[in-house]
């Protein structure tokens, strides 16, 4: 087990992190260049739509209240040393409702459900991966694409 003691300013974990990625350069069987990673993420605008009003001072910043309902674009993307995907907006995006529907309540998801999930990777990463690989000489048809979250 890897205890996050401080040792330099880096925590051991960070210090194995640091390790294995060194280690990884040095081998042929892990080559980067033929990875594709894909993450999403949620950007949110604080305001509701409206100007905040004012600037916040450094001393009132956490007093003041975010709306419940901001505006929020929630994308994924993947990336890989041949380039990036476009972005894909999924549900969670600001008036963005889902086509997907919940079994149980009959409404649409609110969120990323498992068949959006898939239908993202199956329809969105796999051709835009196929596409940025096609120029990869070795790699061309021998490239792996990580998800950070298995469904």
């Amino acid at each position: 087990m890897v205890h996050s003691t401080s040792l330099c300013g880096l925590t051991l974990k960070k210090l194995a992190r640091v390790r294995y990625a060194k280690a990884a350069l040095r081998r042929e069987l892990c080559s980067w260049r033929r990875v594709m990673m894909t993450d999403s993420k949620h950007f949110k605008l604080h305001t509701s739509g409206r100007p905040a009003g004012r600037w916040c001072t450094p001393a009132t910043r956490g007093t003041v209240a975010k709306p419940k309902h901001s505006i929020a674009a929630h994308v994924y993307m993947g990336i890989s040393y041949h380039g990036t995907t476009s972005l894909k907006f999924v549900t969670g995006t600001h008036k963005q409702v889902s086509k997907y529907i919940n079994p149980k309540t009959k409404l649409p998801h609110k969120g990323v459900a498992a068949d959006e999930y898939t239908d993202v990777f199956r329809d969105h990463f796999i051709p835009e991966g196929k596409k940025m690989f096609a120029h990869a000489g070795k790699w061309a048809d021998n490239w792996k694409l990580h998800q950070d979250n298995l469904v």
